[in-house]
């Protein structure tokens, strides 16, 4: 095994993480955090970011360059940045730490499934870690500009396969993924996909038409573009 992956290893045991929790953390995949402690294959640099942020420390700390977990907590007198912030060293400078994660990219459509982005393929998005989200998207087009939703806009959606009437979601139509707000007609067995635009139409669809729509999750935040 590698010193980087015996160092990942420990570091995951210490914080009593699975293999699936550190991943998440990461914004890579389970197998990818098994091969990398195997030491069968080494983490491209962002991932590597990602893996020393999730733990504080420096990435020499995990190449094995340096036996220093995190430079600015051993200037201070500490092992690690947890202890730095426990004893109040960057509380009392009125500075506290902004947890991030990476948010996988919902990539193309193909044969009715969306294909996800993952480590050697597709794009991440770094947001904000208490976003309770599970990918994003790009929102195309301008059926949407009224919820304030621009061509170009990042949406960040949770994974669901239902969501309350009137919610923004995102459809899978005819292996296209839309952004609309969703609405019931549970009397007529109706759901309808409603624009925020009114030069474009709602989208009906009942009868066997509803075999051809999937709602992939809810949009719950954005990053949206200065304009």
């Amino acid at each position: 095994m590698s010193k980087l992956g015996d160092r990942i290893k420990e570091l995951r045991l210490e914080r009593n993480l699975s293999l699936r929790e550190l991943a998440d953390l990461c914004g890579t995949s389970k197998s990818a955090i098994n091969m990398y402690e195997k030491g069968e294959r080494r983490p491209k640099y962002e991932t590597l970011e990602a893996i020393a942020d999730a733990f504080n420390v420096d990435t020499d700390y995990l190449l094995g360059k340096s036996d220093i977990r995190n430079r600015v907590a051993n200037e201070l007198g500490f092992d690690s940045l947890e202890e730095a912030f426990k004893a109040g060293c960057f509380i009392s400078a009125g500075i506290r730490p902004i947890k991030r994660k990476k948010f996988p990219m919902l990539g193309n459509v193909a044969c009715g499934e969306p294909i996800w982005a993952d480590e050697e393929r597709g794009t991440f998005v770094d947001g904000a870690a208490d976003i309770d989200a599970d990918f994003c998207l790009i929102a195309k087009g301008n059926s949407m500009i009224t919820a304030r939703i621009f061509d170009g806009d990042i949406l960040f959606v949770k994974k669901q396969e239902m969501v309350h009437d009137g919610e923004i979601a995102v459809v899978l139509v005819d292996n296209e993924a839309t952004v609309k707000r969703v609405y019931y007609d549970k009397d007529s067995n109706v759901i309808t996909l409603m624009p925020e635009n009114p030069t474009c139409k709602p989208m009906r669809f009942e009868g066997p038409k509803l075999d051809e729509i999937a709602i992939l999750g809810r949009v719950i935040a954005g990053q949206f573009q200065i304009r």
